[in-house]
């Protein structure tokens, strides 16, 4: 046989190899000289047995390579793991707001939201905590937090901007309602372990969030009643709070100041005054009040601009002056009472005849989130109104 003679055929199979990938894809799991020979030597009919031989090879090769890519494993992402065994160790426990440091993973939900303004002040003391946290080391640790005041004021955004600026520093809230259930479980101490395991493995500052502190992080008392409790809810209140006593020392021993820590807390609370002294003594606290004039009007035109995007209309009827009397109508509102307010406007405005805005679906949202905010004025509110900083 003239071998030479049978290159041209050869060369001709070519594209047709080409072309039968993807029927190799579907003979993959059959026997794999079966499926090369009978793809070989349908294409060598008619072109000489070499050239059929040669197919059958080939087709066979390829059918080997197809079976290797469907049997590869994918690269192992060690990020992705190591999220996943963080989830299932915080899971049992409800704690699903964290991140790792240097790998976001609810950071984003922080960064979409409104930051809070507040006055030039209060921005300045601010922004000389995002320098610290920024720089944080286990030598230059994490500033311990606490921001006090009236609800609404942007404590809980704050404290979550601040646990979310630095992507080296890695943080973990603390729900009340999930840690009222640990405490009940008699699950806090595990709960702690947890977070020590979390903190020594990635040797990396990391944030406590600790929102509505106050709810477990009260002031422990000097004297304890040995008397016996007959009533069975006093008992058990004895003993959650004898657990969250227990929770506090340990938190507290875990946030030390002593030597090299890696570990800081941020608390947010409307009643500074019922905290632990422990805690105070060791934190920077800063209070945050109602916005003034013109921080309404920048917070009104910051919601505006969210809530209001698909109409034009409404935020023209703003900038033709009515923004300043709006701000004068605000006054004593939090940031999230005008928030409020204008998603209240926004349900009145497209709910009405003409889909418009009018001075009087304004005043009407004003007046209703109003009867609110007189509740939130009445609160009574104690501890220092300056920042101070602790040990």
């Amino acid at each position: 046989m003239n071998y030479l003679s049978s290159i041209p055929n050869y060369l001709s199979s070519i594209p047709w190899l080409i072309y039968s990938t993807k029927a190799m894809e579907y003979c993959a799991n059959v026997d794999l000289a079966t499926c090369g020979y009978r793809l070989g030597m349908a294409h060598g009919c008619g072109l000489g047995m070499t050239t059929g031989v040669t197919g059958t090879l080939l087709a066979v090769g390829l059918a080997r390579k197809i079976q290797q890519y469907r049997n590869a494993k994918p690269p192992i992402d060690q990020k992705a793991l190591t999220h996943l065994k963080v989830q299932d160790a915080f899971k049992e426990f409800g704690i699903t707001e964290w991140s790792l440091p240097g790998y976001s993973t609810n950071k984003n939900n922080a960064k979409n939201k409104i930051v809070p303004i507040f006055d030039e002040d209060t921005e300045k003391k601010i922004q000389s905590l995002r320098d610290q946290i920024e720089n944080a080391t286990p030598e230059s640790p994490l500033p311990h937090l606490i921001f006090t005041g009236r609800p609404g004021v942007g404590k809980t955004s704050l404290a979550l901007e601040l646990c979310t600026k630095n992507e080296d520093v890695g943080f973990i809230a603390l729900p009340v309602g999930a840690m009222n259930i640990n405490f009940q479980k008699g699950n806090h101490l595990e709960v702690i372990q947890k977070i020590k395991e979390f903190v020594q493995e990635y040797n990396k500052p990391v944030y406590l969030l600790l929102d509505e502190g106050d709810e477990y992080l009260r002031q422990r008392p000097e004297t304890v009643d040995e008397s016996p409790k007959d009533n069975a809810i006093k008992k058990v209140n004895a003993i959650i709070e004898d657990r969250k006593n227990s929770f506090l020392g340990e938190l507290l021993r875990a946030t030390g100041t002593e030597g090299q820590r890696t570990l800081g807390f941020v608390v947010t609370t409307n009643l500074i005054g019922v905290i632990d002294k422990g805690w105070i003594n060791r934190s920077t606290v800063v209070r945050l009040d109602p916005p003034n004039h013109e921080e309404r009007k920048q917070i009104i035109i910051a919601h505006i601009e969210k809530i209001f995007e698909n109409k034009p209309d409404v935020v023209t009827f703003f900038n033709k002056g009515y923004l300043e009397k709006m701000a004068k109508y605000t006054e004593g509102f939090t940031g999230r009472n005008i928030s409020k307010m204008l998603t209240q406007l926004s349900i009145a405005v497209s709910q009405s005849k003409k889909d418009n805005i009018t001075k009087d679906l304004v005043k009407m949202a004003i007046s209703e989130v109003a009867k609110s905010v007189t509740d939130d004025v009445k609160t009574k509110l104690t501890g220092k109104t300056k920042m101070k900083s602790g040990s």
